[in-house]
């Protein structure tokens, strides 16, 4: 059969659905762990990154094919492989670039406003849906077939379109913050403080307020470990509370707030990450931590003192280091850090030009302190490259803020052993440690308990011991036959 190559195709801005079936129109190609299958639409921003494909020159040379590369996961490509079809990472040889290269032709099916795909190394074979996965096959003279490779398609321009070199590195990796559901400060433009020192956001903003970025490492060996260091700018950071009663040393509330993260990849991959709070911080391993969407590290913010942390925590709260309130509700509560990055070198934003090393104190050269405090612009801060391990409180899983904790919650002074490993998987059990440190509260409160009773009791003895008046009680007898007899 011969048929007429369409070269005209539609490009659009929004995610979702590149191809989808003739035969189930409720249904859409996506990648699901490497593999391309049919599956029903769902209204959700992962289904919608996990379908959509933009189309590009082919990777084979051949200017009568095209190729698919997927948005979500920009350095993979739509190919075939044992008459599979795989989401697979871009290799540079012959083969793969000739099974990831398709002739789009008008629709077997017959339908004006589809399509067919044939594979541009393998003639005759098509792209078709059989028991919801995709395949090749060869071409049969039947209806059900016709149908099974018959799709609509639309190329999607992602948000990393344009962008090239430490930029898309930039996007690729940028986390995905993750706020406690009673959060009322939020990541900020710092610019917008750099001019007014009272500036502050209450509600979680998707699109105008950046991240700032800052890369370390050789564009040009993609091979190699690099690094990205990710700042947010908070305009308040609020009293943080035991118990409801809040700090009483005042320490923890102060006008602006940096916060950061640091991530190591390799060969497209996240390799680790080191999360920071203040008063420490500490690297745990890709396989450790909730990675969503392949390459966005998942970041648990603090509620009160806006600190990074690999994990949510519902159950504590408080001042001490692990303890912060860090419990999403639903997807209301993230922020999509890629889809808006400033890169702190660019100098495209007046604060970044500052003489001063961390001035954001309304313009005054040299800065106020408490903009200092994790200030991109500050060297320490700065030096990502050599960035790993823990330091301070990160390394220790219990440390004491104020008298009032040590009252109030005991269990968060308890001492701990200083760990002098890197990363968590070097022994650093987390989720047991911190098991560990609730039954050492409870054993305290059962203790504590325990001696208040004991008190109580003896108190009640010796209050009776001693009598009052014509009424009272007297033990006159501690065998097994004993009995209290009325005075």
């Amino acid at each position: 059969m011969i048929l007429m190559l369409i070269a005209t195709i539609s490009t659009v801005s929004v995610l979702g659905c590149s191809f989808v079936s003739l035969n189930y129109p409720d249904r859409c190609i996506r990648h699901s762990g490497y593999l391309l299958v049919l599956d029903p639409k769902e209204n959700t921003y992962q289904y919608q990154q996990d379908s959509s494909f933009k189309q590009v020159a082919a990777l084979n040379g051949d200017i009568n094919c095209i190729s698919f590369r997927s948005v979500n996961y920009p350095d993979h490509y739509i190919r075939h492989h044992d008459y599979k079809l795989y989401l697979s990472l871009w290799e540079d040889n012959n083969q793969y670039k000739d099974d990831a290269s398709w002739k789009k032709k008008s629709a077997l099916h017959g339908s004006s406003d589809h399509s067919s795909f044939e594979a541009c190394n393998l003639n005759e074979y098509y792209i078709r849906h059989k028991d919801n996965k995709l395949r090749i096959d060869k071409y049969e003279t039947n209806q059900g077939y016709f149908e099974d490779a018959t799709f609509t398609f639309k190329s999607v321009t992602p948000a990393w379109e344009g962008y090239t070199g430490w930029q898309f590195e930039a996007w690729k990796y940028a986390p995905l913050l993750k706020f406690d559901r009673a959060a009322d400060e939020f990541p900020m433009n710092a610019q917008t403080a750099y001019l007014d020192n009272s500036a502050e956001v209450r509600v979680l903003d998707q699109v105008n307020n950046p991240t700032y970025y800052k890369v370390c490492g050789d564009i040009n060996s993609p091979t190699a470990t690099f690094s990205i260091g990710y700042w947010w700018y908070y305009g308040k950071q609020r009293l943080c509370t035991i118990l409801g009663i809040s700090d009483p040393t005042g320490e923890s509330a102060h006008d602006g707030d940096w916060e950061h993260i640091i991530v190591h990849a390799s060969h497209g991959s996240v390799v680790k990450v080191q999360y920071h709070q203040h008063g420490g911080h500490y690297t745990a391993n890709a396989n450790q931590i909730d990675i969503w969407s392949y390459t966005h590290p998942v970041v648990y913010v603090g509620v009160e003192g806006h600190g990074s942390y690999y994990n949510s925590n519902d159950y504590a709260g408080g001042c001490g280091y692990f303890y912060d309130y860090r419990n999403p509700k639903d997807d209301s509560d993230h922020l999509l850090t890629w889809n808006n990055i400033i890169s702190i070198d660019d100098k495209t934003e007046e604060w970044m030009n500052s003489l001063g090393q961390c001035s954001l104190d309304n313009g005054v050269i040299g800065g106020n302190l408490v903009y200092c405090h994790g200030n991109p612009l500050k060297t320490s801060t700065n030096d990502i490259c050599t960035a790993d391990g823990c330091d301070d409180n990160g390394c220790d899983w219990l440390e004491c803020d104020s008298t009032a904790e040590l009252i109030l919650y005991p269990a968060n002074c308890a001492p701990a052993a200083k760990y002098e490993t890197n990363n968590l998987d070097d022994g650093i059990d987390y989720e047991f440690e911190l098991n560990q440190f609730n039954r050492y509260l409870l054993l305290w409160l059962v203790i504590g308990t325990l001696i208040i009773v004991n008190c109580i009791c003896i108190a009640i003895y010796c209050y009776n011991k001693k009598g009052r008046g014509d009424k009272g009680y007297q033990v006159v007898s501690i065998d097994t036959n004993s009995e209290i007899e009325r005075l």
